[in-house]
């Protein structure tokens, strides 16, 4: 199963890549065809109810809209005004984003070994930009001379 997960991923992923314009909508659209063609391909391997309530049904639809279209739309937009390594550094902190969220709305704790984890991800992500930033730097300033 996971091997035809990452097989239709990569699919999807060289689709988006060779097509000549790039609409995050339509890319949306195709994403969750990919998904959708997946799971029904993979329903007769699992025992599952596919009777679907509807608290389910309105779970389903969140997941659907929050984590997954409107992210890839903002991931989609953020790639198109950032370079792609700025992004794939800031994608890093999302699990920082998280525990904030986590705090403010759901009232829990931050202990210290979260803070101190934070704090790593945080300090790697921007030692990670400061790197790509300097071997670009490092890269126009030897080309300047040439």
């Amino acid at each position: 199963m996971a091997l035809g997960a990452a097989l239709a991923w990569a699919v999807f992923s060289y689709m988006l890549k060779k097509a000549k314009s790039r609409n995050d909508t339509i890319a949306m659209f195709w994403y969750s065809v990919f998904g959708l063609v997946f799971l029904i391909a993979g329903m007769p391997f699992y025992k599952i109810s596919y009777v679907i309530s509807g608290k389910a049904l309105l779970g389903l639809l969140y997941v659907a809209v929050f984590p997954t279209a409107i992210a890839f739309l903002l991931w989609g937009k953020a790639l198109s005004k950032l370079p792609a390594h700025i992004c794939s550094s800031i994608a890093l902190l999302t699990p920082v984003f998280s525990l904030i969220i986590i705090a403010i709305f759901l009232k829990e704790e931050i202990i210290a070994a979260q803070i101190i984890g934070l704090s790593l991800v945080i300090a790697s992500t921007a030692f990670n930009i400061y790197l790509s930033n300097r071997k670009r730097w490092k890269y126009e300033s030897n080309r300047r001379f040439i």
